[in-house]
C-alpha cells in the first residue's frame, strides 16, 4: 500500500492587498503630497519676498548714499529746504544739494538722469530730507542745526519693503574742502 498524501482540505488563499487598503494609502500619500507642495510652494514664497527685500534695500541704500555725496547748502542760493525753481521739472541730475530731494519721488524707480531701472515696475523710491536736532539726530527741528536726516522708503505697492536713514553734517563740507 502506498501512503497517501494528506491534503488540505482548505484552498489556499493568496496574500495581497484589498480594494480598500489600496484606497486608503492612496489618499494618505495623496494628503502627504499636498501637504508637501503646499511646503514648497510657501518656501518659495518666502525666498521671492525676501529678494524683493535686498532689492528694496539697495534702492534705498544707492539713493541714500547719492543725496550724502550732495553739498549741504546749496552752492548756488545757500539754505533753504526743497528744490529750487530750476531743479523742479528736471531729473535728480540737476539737485545740487541735500535738500533737494526732499520731497521727491519716482514710481518705478529711476536713476539721477531719469532713466527708469528695469524690473521695478509697481515700485516707489521716494526721500524726506528734515533738519534735526545737533543733540538728538531722532529729533526733528524747524531751524537749521547743522545736521540733515535723510530717510529714503521703497515701496512695491502699498507695502513698505525697505527705508534707510542717514545723516548729513555742515561740518562734513567744511572737511571736504
Amino acid at each position: 500500500m502506498t501512503p497517501r498524501r494528506a491534503h488540505n482540505a482548505a484552498p489556499s488563499r493568496r496574500r495581497g492587498f484589498s480594494l480598500v487598503e489600496v484606497v486608503v494609502a492612496i489618499l494618505v500619500l495623496s494628503a502627504l503630497l499636498a501637504a508637501s507642495l503646499n511646503t514648497v510652494a510657501a518656501s518659495a514664497s518666502m525666498q521671492r519676498h525676501a529678494a524683493d527685500r535686498a532689492r528694496a534695500r539697495v534702492l534705498a541704500l544707492d539713493l541714500l548714499n547719492e543725496v550724502r555725496r550732495h553739498p549741504y547748502n546749496d552752492p548756488i542760493a545757500g539754505s533753504g529746504t526743497g528744490p529750487e525753481a530750476g531743479e523742479i521739472n528736471g531729473t535728480r541730475s540737476l539737485f545740487n544739494d541735500v535738500d533737494d530731494f526732499n520731497g521727491w519721488s519716482a514710481s518705478p524707480p529711476q536713476r539721477a538722469d531719469g532713466s527708469v531701472i528695469p524690473g521695478f515696475e509697481g515700485w516707489t523710491r521716494a526721500c524726506t530730507v528734515e533738519y534735526v536736532s545737533l543733540a538728538n539726530p531722532a529729533t526733528t527741528v524747524l531751524t537749521d542745526s547743522g545736521v540733515k536726516r535723510i530717510t529714503v522708503t521703497v515701496h512695491r505697492g502699498n507695502q513698505l519693503m525697505s527705508s534707510a536713514t542717514g545723516l548729513r553734517t555742515r561740518a562734513l563740507d567744511t572737511f571736504l574742502d
